[in-house]
């Protein structure tokens, strides 16, 4: 089931529930390369809470660069089903492995300028976590994200950010796979 969560003007975040069967992408943890990368933020050099993977051509945000990665079979399957029902073109996906609930992504927008902001396509598997979104003149809102669920945000960049927050209770990990159209690069 589809369910636009906010609507301004061009600005769409849409939650369509149950997009994967349940537990699909759950073997992933195994299959993807994870690795504790470090960004650059106000000028300093920190560790991310949280693993991740890039795979696609070369792209950069938050001052470090991501070299270019091929992009394995399973998730080229998930890429060209995302492709296929969304009528887009994705090249690349950040993968995210979020380890408890002391894991996180702070308030952010993927806004980096070689990539198509019109629309971003995020994938949850295993553990439901909680998704936020802020945006002009105090607005806020919160969802829960389920494993399946994808969540799409067309043109929401320019005037939101969004996090991932910590949780004080227990959490089992969760894997965020975030499919993303790098311009500039041939098909």
């Amino acid at each position: 089931m589809k369910r636009v969560l906010v609507e301004r003007g061009a600005s769409r975040l849409i939650l369509w529930e149950s997009f994967l069967e349940r537990g699909l992408v759950s073997h992933l943890a195994n299959a993807i390369d994870w690795k504790q990368h470090h960004i650059k933020l106000f000028g300093k050099e920190v560790s991310e809470p949280r693993l991740s993977a890039w795979y696609g051509p070369e792209y950069t945000y938050s001052g470090v660069t991501r070299n270019a990665a091929e992009i394995p079979l399973i998730l080229l399957e998930i890429m060209d089903r995302l492709n296929a029902e969304l009528q887009f073109s994705f090249n690349s996906v950040l993968c995210n492995y979020y380890r408890n609930g002391k894991d996180s992504m702070g308030w952010h927008s993927d806004n980096e300028r070689e990539m198509d902001r019109s629309l971003i396509a995020s994938i949850s598997a295993e553990e439901t976590r909680n998704f936020a979104v802020r945006g002009t003149a105090g607005f806020k809102c919160k969802t829960a994200l389920n494993d399946g669920d994808l969540l799409l945000m067309e043109h929401f960049q320019e005037g939101f950010q969004h996090s991932i927050p910590k949780s004080k209770r227990p959490l089992e990990p969760r894997i965020n796979l975030t499919f993303r159209r790098i311009e500039g690069v041939p098909e």
